[in-house]
């Protein structure tokens, strides 16, 4: 259900477990490439109301770097380490 794109919550209720924890323990690891995509919508997101500051003239800052490539670096790291 769920990498078919079923909410958890419906798919916990479905399978007859008493919190969404539990459905998302067992099966997340069906899941694969989920934080990458949330890393990529996040990203999106974020670029997204970044340009909207920056048009209608408030000043920007921190890191033009995308949030997704910080959480791919930050994999690379994890996985060398």
């Amino acid at each position: 259900m769920l990498a078919s794109g079923i909410h958890p919550k419906i798919a916990s209720e479905r399978l007859g477990h008493s919190k969404v924890g539990i459905t998302l323990d067992l099966y997340s690891h069906v899941l694969p490439g989920v934080q990458e995509e949330a890393a990529i919508k996040v990203d999106t997101l974020i670029s997204a109301a970044l340009l909207h500051r920056q048009k209608s003239g408030r000043s920007q800052s921190g890191s033009k770097t995308g949030f997704s490539a910080m959480w791919r670096r930050a994999q690379d790291t994890d996985k060398q380490g």
